[in-house]
């Protein structure tokens, strides 16, 4: 994912929002057959087909609601930094692709409920 953010709701659960460029082998366009699976932390969800623009070989998604990411909430002494773990996988005509990525999220000091990439 190019660009992440996520936001600790009041509720203390987490919205997370993300884009970027997603290929298959080869440098080809990936055109899902089916729902996709997106999982970050330990929320997984179901996206459509949609989420993927195999023209333009990107994707984008916004998440809410998320409660077992394991993002740290804020409070004091609460860590400014978190290695997210994400996974999406991917139905095709030629097969299931899985992508992996740790993205690193930042925040400006223990207090902020806002973190990005």
């Amino acid at each position: 994912m190019n660009k992440t953010t996520a936001t600790q709701l009041k509720d203390g659960k987490f919205a997370v929002a993300g884009k970027g460029v997603m290929e298959a082998s080869a440098g080809l366009s990936l055109v899902p057959t089916g729902a996709i699976q997106l999982t970050i932390g330990g929320d997984v969800l179901t996206l459509p087909a949609t989420a993927v623009v195999p023209a333009k070989r990107s994707f984008s998604v916004k998440a809410t609601e998320l409660s077992a990411t394991g993002i740290p909430a804020a409070g004091v002494g609460a860590a400014t930094v978190y290695e997210l773990p994400i996974t999406l996988t991917v139905p095709t005509a030629d097969g299931t692709n899985t992508f992996n990525t740790v993205i690193e999220l930042k925040r400006a000091s223990d207090a902020t409920t806002k973190w990005a990439r």
